[in-house]
């Protein structure tokens, strides 16, 4: 049993799924798998995937799992892809600073914004997308997850089992053993994709 559930962020769980975590940098990229839709029935949360981005984002902020300008998330709605900006403080994002992607993460409409960048986590998004059937990507500064990844710096692999919260990822049960890849930092997170491949 174990009791390293401690170290991970409270996450709502119908909401992520690990895909992996980047030791020596305070980054975890996850999915928010196909609950993802029994969660968009919650009469609570934005319809609007722009807006649900803002909610998130800011509800990211005031716990602690993004700070400034750090973390993103980006949610996929039919063939649109729907991507928080890069350099926009996350309590301060807005509906009209979201950039909208074609599937293959091409640029199909700008922010109303001026000026806005596209995350530089897109890579890892498209990858997730891609790679995972995502239907939404996360990707937080979250200590928590960054100490998972120093609990043994020689391993590879995160599991744990035992822990409420992994039963919200679909497939998993509370005995579940839930194994989540530990890939090297770089010095960019686009660079990151190619660990996911």
């Amino acid at each position: 049993q174990s009791t390293w559930g401690k170290f991970l962020p409270f996450v709502p769980p119908a909401l992520l799924n690990f895909l992996a975590l980047a030791r020596v940098s305070p980054l975890v990229l996850g999915l928010l798998c196909p609950l993802l839709k029994m969660a968009s029935s919650d009469p609570r949360l934005a319809v609007d995937p722009k807006e649900r981005i803002c909610e998130l984002c800011r509800d990211f902020y005031q716990k602690g799992w993004a700070s400034g300008t750090g973390g993103g998330i980006s949610i996929k709605e039919g063939e649109t892809i729907f991507m928080a900006p890069s350099g926009v403080m996350k309590e301060r994002m807005r509906p009209a600073d979201i950039f909208e992607l074609d599937v293959k993460g091409e640029v199909k409409r700008q922010p109303d914004t001026p000026n806005m960048k596209l995350s530089q986590c897109s890579p890892l998004f498209m990858a997730a997308y891609e790679l995972r059937g995502a239907g939404a990507v996360m990707h937080s500064h979250s200590m928590n997850a960054l100490f998972a990844t120093l609990l043994d710096e020689q391993s590879s692999e995160f599991k744990i089992t035992c822990v409420e919260m992994i039963k919200g990822i679909e497939g998993h049960g509370f005995y579940d053993i839930l194994t989540v890849p530990i890939i090297e930092n770089t010095a960019h997170e686009c660079d990151l994709a190619a660990s996911l491949r």
